[in-house]
């Protein structure tokens, strides 16, 4: 490849948007366009990768008491080491004792129709027999063709979606701020040929700034990620 190409998605700045804006967004969404009462609630979260394990921070935060379902075993460790239940999606049983007390659901898993593909439209009438609040906080509808869209949601539609502004602009400023600097690094020379991540220093120098700017906010989970990979001594949390 004869050009630089950047990908500010796999930057750890991104996770400010990805899991903390979204995650807010999506609380704030129950909140505001269809005003659900989350403190002392029982949500269950499809999904804990970027989008999800923000989620459930959020949802956290709002006093609810959340179950996450996963497939990826690293996944589920991630959420039981943070204090949450955590369970397998593909064991049924588990699935259905993690809906038996939920008053709502929301999925972030990522993979359209997920729900819908990963179990019988039998196994879901069982699934999903008890009244709850269904929410989609993916891409795309992740619940599928044995849903009826008028029982979820804003019809499918990501929950951040249906806000005025879909992610909190503080959390979407720094990613803008990391690809100005990294269109700046590539104008004058400084970014090598090819297919990249971002090189560390000009995450942590982003992450700093917006830390200094956003003091209250708590984001040590992104510095720790950071740290594990040698690139703060002294992190700012």
């Amino acid at each position: 490849m004869g050009l630089p190409v950047v990908s500010i998605d796999n930057s750890f700045t991104k996770l400010l948007e990805t899991n903390y804006g979204t995650g807010q967004a999506i609380v704030q969404a129950l909140k505001i366009k269809f005003s659900i009462e989350l403190e002392n609630s029982h949500v269950v979260v499809f999904g804990y990768g970027k989008v999800g394990s923000g989620i459930v921070k959020a949802l956290k935060s709002a006093e609810a008491n959340v179950i996450v379902l996963d497939i990826c075993d690293k996944a589920i460790m991630a959420a039981q080491k943070s204090g949450f239940k955590a369970f397998n999606l593909k064991n049924i049983s588990e699935v259905i004792s993690a809906l038996s007390n939920a008053n709502g659901v929301i999925t972030a898993t990522g993979h359209k129709n997920m729900l819908s593909s990963t179990f019988t439209q039998q196994q879901l009438d069982t699934l999903f027999s008890k009244k709850m609040w269904l929410a989609n906080g993916g891409a795309d509808n992740e619940y599928g063709p044995y849903f009826d869209l008028n029982k979820l949601l804003g019809e499918g539609v990501a929950l951040n979606f249906l806000l005025d502004s879909p992610t909190p602009p503080k959390f979407l400023d720094p990613v803008f701020a990391l690809s100005n600097l990294i269109i700046g690094l590539i104008q004058n020379g400084k970014i090598e040929n090819g297919l990249q991540k971002v090189p560390k220093k000009y995450d942590r120098i982003t992450l700093h700034e917006w830390k200094r700017l956003h003091p209250l906010i708590d984001i040590s989970d992104i510095f720790t990620q950071l740290e594990k990979e040698n690139i703060l001594s002294n992190p700012i949390i």
